[in-house]
Order: structure tokens, then C-alpha cells, then sequence
């Protein structure tokens, strides 16, 4: 475990929720080196580690390992496991184990590929676990994430889902662009500290020249045969065990949006977050 994780070379994809996470991860899946890792799950692994040896884990942290019993089995063989080097704090060993586990136990050592969004707040931690991995990260126009949460909220309230389920959903614009800038200072710093190991896209780009995006992005990982789908509109949603609100995965559409936010919000959110407005939209403000 110790060796697998000073030298494994795991391409790790942060940003925003609702910012454009998923469409990476699953682009970047249909590559045949990484073709195991279809699917939709977020392992929060880094996040919160100690979700590694809960016997309630999240969904989404257990389905990353399997359907069935993996996640047990997991937890089973972790505790066999002694000898670590001292310096390794316990998330370390959790961390390492279990992205252990899922690539060389269960995938024949296929080069792990994990989306959590909020890993972008995590960053120092995975280079430091990870010595050699590669994070990407993705940015979008804060109109454009509040627009998606309000969408995504709406249509989870006709579905008749529980409240509890998307409570994170319900947030007002300030509150949505206060965490965007939060993610995106983060990005930008770990860019700035690790620019060999950090890459940053853009939504709006991705969606404008998917072909140009993926192909940088392959190149910045050393992943070869992406396969970019696009298509104008999807009229479908995939539905899935963890989101059954989830899009039809691996195509990039071309959708647009038109914000809703009053001019006068608008004008307030860009005064109070000048950085991650030039940092998506390369729009400018003078400060005071």
C-alpha cells in the first residue's frame, strides 16, 4: 500500500458542484486505461477519511468499491494490515488503503480516476498522499452554478425526494458564489504551488471546443483514446442508484443558460467576490 500510493500516478478531478465535475469524470472514463471507472460516485475520501472505517458509509464512498459486499471486505482486510511507517497519520493509511484496494484488488491495477468536487479543498492532502498524482480542476461562471443548483433543486422537489436529500441544494445566490469563490481560491493556489500536478479548465470552455479541453486534459494526465460525445440537447436523465437525476453520461452538450438573478444582485455578487468572477469570466472590477 505504502509503495502503491508514493508511485501511483491517480488522476483525481475537483471543482464545483453543479460547476461541471461529472462531464470530466465521465469523459475521461471512456479512455480505455480508465474504462473501469465509469460511473458516478464521489468518495468524499479525502474530505472526510474517517467515512472509511464507518460501518454507515456514504453511499457514494461505498459504491465507488462495488454493488455488493466490497466495502465490507474492505473494511475486513484494512484491519490486517500493520507495519506502517510511523509518520503515516491514520487518514494517511485509510486513504491510501482503500484507493488501494479499489485499483489493485478489485480493477487489476487499473489507474485510479475519482471525482469529488470539494476535494478542491483538499489539495495539499492528496499531493501529499499522492505524491505523483494528477487533479483537475474545473471552474464555472457563478450565474451559470447558481442557475444549475436552482434547476437541479426544482426538479428534485417535482421528483417528491426527500428534503433531507437535497437540503445542499437550498442556498441563495450569495451563499452559492461565496463557496464558489472559496473553491476557485483554492484551485488557483494549488495551481500556483503544484503547477505540474494541478491543471485548470473552464465549463464554458469545455463546452465550446470539448475536443481541444480533453485533449490538453489527456495530455496533462498521459491518458490516451478519450472519447468526447456531444450533442446539442439530452432529453433524457440516467437514472442511478446514487442520482437518479444524474444526466446521460459522457456527452457534452451545448447548453446555455440565461441568469435569472436581478441586475442589482448581480452587480453586488461581483463587488463581493471580485476574484472568482476574473478567475471564470476574465471581467475585471476596480477595488476599493
Amino acid at each position: 500500500v505504502v509503495d502503491f500510493a508514493q508511485s501511483h500516478d491517480a488522476i483525481l478531478v475537483v471543482g464545483m458542484e453543479r460547476g461541471g465535475t461529472s462531464i470530466l469524470q465521465q469523459t475521461l472514463s471512456s479512455a480505455p486505461d480508465l474504462v473501469s471507472w465509469q460511473g458516478e460516485f464521489e468518495t468524499f475520501a479525502f474530505d472526510k477519511p474517517g467515512i472509511l472505517c464507518s460501518e454507515e458509509p456514504r453511499p457514494m464512498t461505498k459504491m465507488y468499491l462495488g454493488p455488493g459486499d466490497e466495502f465490507a471486505e474492505y473494511r475486513q482486510w484494512f484491519e490486517t494490515l500493520s507495519d506502517w511507517p510511523d509518520v503515516w497519520i491514520p487518514a494517511r493509511r485509510l486513504v491510501s488503503a482503500y484507493f488501494y484496494y479499489a485499483s489493485e484488488k478489485l480493477r487489476n491495477g487499473a489507474r485510479v480516476l475519482e471525482k469529488t468536487p470539494r476535494h478542491a479543498l483538499s489539495l495539499d492532502l492528496i499531493l501529499r498522499f499522492f505524491p505523483k498524482s494528477k487533479v483537475v480542476g474545473i471552474l464555472r461562471h457563478p450565474f451559470g452554478v447558481v442557475e444549475s443548483y436552482h434547476k437541479r433543486l426544482l426538479r428534485e422537489k417535482e421528483r417528491g425526494g426527500d428534503p433531507a436529500g437535497y437540503a445542499w441544494l437550498d442556498r441563495t445566490p450569495r451563499q452559492i458564489v461565496a463557496h464558489v469563490d472559496r473553491i476557485a481560491a483554492a484551485l488557483l493556489e494549488g495551481q500556483r504551488k503544484h503547477p505540474q500536478q494541478v491543471m485548470r479548465v473552464t465549463y464554458e470552455e469545455t463546452l465550446r471546443d470539448p475536443e481541444f479541453v480533453f485533449g490538453l486534459i489527456g495530455e496533462f494526465c498521459g491518458v490516451d483514446g478519450i472519447v468526447v460525445n456531444t450533442r446539442k440537447k439530452v432529453d433524457q436523465t440516467k437514472v442511478s442508484d446514487v442520482d437518479p437525476l444524474l444526466r446521460a453520461g459522457a456527452i457534452v452538450t451545448g447548453n446555455s443558460y440565461e441568469s435569472s438573478i436581478p441586475l442589482a444582485e448581480k452587480l453586488a455578487l461581483i463587488r463581493a467576490y471580485p476574484d472568482v468572477f476574473e478567475a471564470t469570466t476574465g471581467v475585471t472590477i476596480t477595488r476599493s
